[in-house]
């Protein structure tokens, strides 16, 4: 049957005339006498013929700036059913294109994270566009601290992906779940993504950027279609554990921004802001040894082989997808090995990490690359109380990147030991013990879902 036919038309059910025409990206649904609704073909969820000769369609479509799921019914005569199907066919394999329909998805919840709507947010907006995209599901609602690790470590490896619905602080519980698994290799290798529902929502801003990535719309698209992508994680020991981190290590100010306003997350990301300002009011430094195996510290050479690793990645000219290695890697340069370096200046705080951002009001990493192999390190020294709350403007833009007391690094691996017995230390936004350790990269052992690249771009 043919499949490039390119428009029908049907009968809605006010009996008026409907065209619909399709190109490779591009949807366009027209009745007589008014605007054209178009939309990107990607954002159409299932097409089908039935046997009374009804079309259905299923798609997203923009609402107030996010994407909302929006049912098309049409009828049509006999002598059109056999152009409607072929229609049809053409415009879901066109949807598809690249990925495959039908996923089949384990579900996480936690109800009480964030905001605490995360199980409301499934039930309206994300079951919904599940159930129209033909995609099947498992449920878990998280009832107390640890309950997903222990499901997660002991599950059948069935699942297309990993959909989970809290903040941050899951993934991590996710993640290293996967480490305790029997079959590890093998479960690192299921995708996970995030639908935001948390307070800082970091890994969903990663994939999809400052504006779909806190859209619930959005980012169920991109668990039904987002193309497979390796990521590196960090393995942290401490305390004679190992546990992987996905996203940040922080101590100082910044851990003091993120634990001291735990109890402010009916706020959602605002508390960040609120922490903040507490932080700077009290500007206090954070004492510690910090030794780091550097790759690249030139900020302007980084911003450079950012943008030439992001764009061979957008264009298909990357390393193989399916590849992976779990042992400490990789950098700018397989030849170089790094130079250990001691900093020791008066620094404020310490974050390291590999998502670009923590939050959508700090691109705290802004050349950071999903699989370069090299954790992005800021040590950043005590400022003014008024330098601090200047820095806040361009922040999600990473502005605060070219600060002078921003010292920038590209590491393979660092370890620090504070010099007082308490203070704050953060792993994913999760609290740790205020004692030494030491991070290195495990290059590519992570897999989620998306088109190659960290969002946003970063754009100096």
């Amino acid at each position: 049957m043919e499949h490039n036919i390119e428009s029908v038309s049907v009968l809605n059910d006010s009996k008026k005339t409907i065209t619909l025409t399709h190109s490779k990206a591009t949807l366009s649904i027209q009745e007589p006498g008014k605007r054209a609704i178009q939309c990107s073909v990607k954002h159409v969820l299932w097409v089908e013929v039935e046997e009374d000769k009804t079309l259905r369609l299923s798609l997203l479509h923009r609402r107030k700036k996010r994407l909302v799921l929006g049912n098309f019914r049409g009828t049509y005569s006999t002598e059109e059913a056999e152009r409607v199907k072929a229609w049809s066919e053409g415009l879901l394999q066109a949807a598809y294109e690249g990925s495959r329909p039908k996923r089949n998805f384990l579900v996480i919840i936690n109800p009480f994270g964030g905001p605490g709507k995360a199980l409301s947010v499934f039930e309206k907006l994300v079951k919904p566009i599940f159930g129209a995209a033909h995609s099947t599901f498992d449920l878990l609602v998280t009832e107390r601290r640890g309950h997903c690790m222990e499901y997660v470590k002991t599950m059948e490896l069935k699942y297309d992906a990993l959909v989970v619905l809290s903040g941050d602080g899951l993934i991590h519980e996710v993640f290293n779940a996967f480490a305790a698994h029997d079959n590890s290799k093998e479960a690192f290798s299921v995708p996970v993504v995030q639908i935001p529902t948390g307070s800082g929502n970091g890994f969903s801003i990663a994939l999809l950027g400052l504006k779909d990535g806190l859209d619930v719309g959005a980012a169920t698209l991109n668990a039904i279609k987002g193309a497979h992508m390796k990521l590196d994680l960090c393995r942290m020991k401490q305390d004679g554990k190992e546990i992987v981190s996905f996203m940040s290590q922080t101590i100082g100010m910044m851990a003091d921004i993120d634990l001291k306003s735990e109890r402010l997350r009916w706020m959602g990301d605002t508390r960040f802001v609120v922490g903040y300002l507490a932080a700077a009011a009290v500007n206090r430094t954070c004492d510690m040894k910090l030794e780091i195996k550097v790759v690249a510290r030139d900020k302007h050479a980084m911003l450079s082989t950012y943008r030439e690793k992001r764009s061979k990645s957008l264009t298909g000219q990357s390393s193989d997808v399916s590849s992976s290695d779990t042992t400490p890697a990789s950098s700018q340069d397989k030849d170089d090995d790094g130079e250990w370096i001691v900093i020791d200046k008066k620094l404020a705080y310490v974050c390291a990490g590999k998502l670009p951002c923590l939050s959508r009001d700090l691109m705290q990493f802004p050349v950071a690359l999903c699989d370069d192999g090299l954790i992005d390190i800021v040590a950043q020294e005590r400022v003014s109380r008024l330098k601090w709350l200047t820095s806040l403007d361009g922040a999600e833009k990473g502005k605060p990147y070219w600060e002078p007391s921003s010292n920038y690094f590209k590491a393979k691996a660092y370890r620090l030991t504070p010099v007082a017995t308490d203070g704050c230390f953060s792993v994913d936004g999760e609290r740790y013990p205020y004692s030494p350790f030491e991070v290195e990269v495990m290059h590519r052992l992570g897999s989620t879902l998306g088109d190659g690249v960290w969002h946003p771009e970063f754009i100096p």
